[in-house]
């Protein structure tokens, strides 16, 4: 014989499960849908996984940031005048600029601002930029990366 406890479970169990039948059958009459309303949410579950596939499919950079929209890759800066003009060609003065510097001699890799060797942007345009190292700078190369910056919706 049943307790008292499992017949309270029981019976909530079925009234639960027939408020909720009710309810879809009272969604589908109302909307129209000749269907679950489970049937639009695995629908809605399709579309969201075929958009994740798309996604993953596309070639998109590994890691938290995209690639940029400008790498002049590793450049020689004129040892005479310290300087370099690079074409971008990117339509826009609204970027994000990333210099670095590197030395032969030393073989190493210094950012923008690492210790005194310190390399600046100026002449920024919307299809160029100079590129500058400090007088007596050691950099015989820079990279420049410069990123879109885009526009904020208000």
């Amino acid at each position: 014989m049943l307790s008292r406890k499992q017949v309270i479970v029981i019976m909530s169990i079925a009234v639960v499960s027939f408020l909720f039948g009710t309810m879809f059958n009272f969604t589908t009459t109302v909307t129209g849908d000749s269907g679950s309303p489970w049937d639009r949410v695995w629908t809605r579950m399709d579309e969201i996984q075929s958009r994740v596939e798309i996604l993953e499919e596309q070639s998109l950079p590994q890691g938290f940031v995209k690639a940029p929209a400008y790498d002049s890759g590793w450049t020689t800066i004129s040892a005479i005048t310290r300087k370099v003009t690079l074409t971008h060609n990117l339509g826009t003065t609204e970027v994000f600029v990333y210099i670095m510097g590197r030395q032969f001699r030393a073989d190493s890799i210094h950012q923008w601002h690492d210790g005194d060797d310190v390399g600046y942007w100026y002449d920024l345009d919307i299809s160029q930029i100079t590129i500058s190292g400090r007088k007596g700078s050691m950099w015989d190369q820079v990279r420049v990366m410069i990123w879109k910056i885009p526009e904020t919706s208000t």
